[in-house]
Parts: C-alpha cells; structure tokens; sequence
C-alpha cells in the first residue's frame, strides 16, 4: 500500500493532470489573446524553474537534456502559434497548430540531424549558434513572405511583425553571445543576459502591451 501512496502516479501525476486539464479549460473559455498569454505563461515560468538555477533536475543529465529540447519547442511555439491564429483569426484553432507545431519541430530535428551528420556540429556552442541564426531567418522569412502578405488590417499586420523582429532580434543576440563564448571573449556570456531577459521575461508583455485595440478590447468585453 505505502508503494502506491509513493508512486509518481499518485504525486504529482494527479495535479498535473488536473491541472493541465483545467487550464485547458479555462483557455477555452477566454478571448484568444488572454488565453494566449496564460498558457504560454504557465509554461514559460514551467521552464525556467525546470532548466534555471534552482532546477530540481541535475544539469547534464538525460531528464535535463529531454526537458529543454520540449522547452525550446514550446518557446518557439509561443510565435508561430501567435503569428499564425492572428493572421488567419477566421480557422479554426486546430488548422493553426496543424501550421505551428511541424514547424516548431523543424530547427530542433534539423540541428539534431546536422549534429549526427558533421563532426563540427558536435561542439554544443557551434549547434547553438547554427539553431540561433537560422530561427532568426527563419522568423523573418515567414514573416515577409507569408504573414506580411495576407489580408489584414494595418494594426494587426503592424504587430506581428514588431513581436517577429523582437523575436527574431533575441535569437541574433543569442547567436552573437555564442560566437564571443566561441572565440573564449568571456564578455559572451553577459550578453548571453539579454536575450535571456527578453526570451523569459520581456515577450509576453511586448505581445500584450503592444496589441492592437481590438485585440484587448475583445479580452476586456470577454
């Protein structure tokens, strides 16, 4: 009996469970912005608890290694997801993420496969640069060649491409801080900080501060 009272499955599966499914509740519930903002908030503060400092998971090892590659999906998720629901408010939800979530998979699967391919890629500091600037074009790319050229009006289309330049910006600024680190100039890692602070605590509130009227507007009648 005390090894069924032990089990994961008791603690903490149950709360998370409950928990996932009440937040998934309540988004349902809310205009898409806010429910936006919820969600991706649980999980981006889900993050840096469990890749941070005071990460209960040892570094290096195989959970910690698991646990930020579905981070880094999730992050890269939160703009596709944006981008793509509020460019084409009139699909539903589910054709959205048919979009965002592929290609939420496709730098984290391509980098992995250069990595197993190229004897360089096998230095973590070159993969990181490699998956950096090639999100930051990506980014960019998509936000030119297919959000920029749909049907929208001027202030929707006006935000977008403010959250993917600031999006695009933070992967360039990780990019950079990963050369200097690179070449061992150790001032790297404090401009590591920057896109850090923008990355974990400055997009959500550009993405809420930064919407147009009808977007809050539409949360605050809901």
């Amino acid at each position: 009996m005390k090894a069924i009272y032990d089990s994961a499955w008791h603690h903490p599966m149950v709360a998370w469970v409950v928990g996932l499914w009440l937040l998934w509740a309540i988004a349902r519930r809310l205009p898409f912005l806010y429910a936006y903002l919820v969600v991706f908030l649980v999980l981006i503060l889900a993050d840096a608890m469990a890749t941070g400092a005071f990460s209960p998971i040892p570094l290096g090892t195989p959970a910690y290694t698991a646990f930020s590659v579905i981070f880094i999906i999730l992050g890269d998720l939160r703009y596709f997801v944006l981008a793509e629901r509020v460019t084409r408010p009139s699909e539903s939800f589910w054709r959205t993420l048919a979009f965002s979530l592929p290609i939420s998979f496709l730098m984290p699967v391509t980098s992995e496969l250069m990595r197993q391919c190229f004897a360089f890629m096998q230095n973590e500091r070159i993969l990181y640069i490699v998956y950096e600037s090639a999100m930051a074009v990506l980014v960019l790319a998509l936000d030119r060649q297919r959000f920029a050229r749909r049907e929208i009006a001027p202030d929707i289309r006006r935000w977008v491409h403010e959250v993917s330049l600031l999006f695009a910006g933070l992967y360039f600024g990780w990019a950079i801080s990963d050369v200097l680190i690179l070449c061992e100039i150790e001032i790297g890692h404090l401009v590591r900080i920057v896109p850090n602070v923008l990355y974990y605590g400055a997009l959500l509130p550009f993405i809420l501060l930064r919407a147009p009227e009808s977007e809050r507007a539409l949360a605050q009648k809901n």
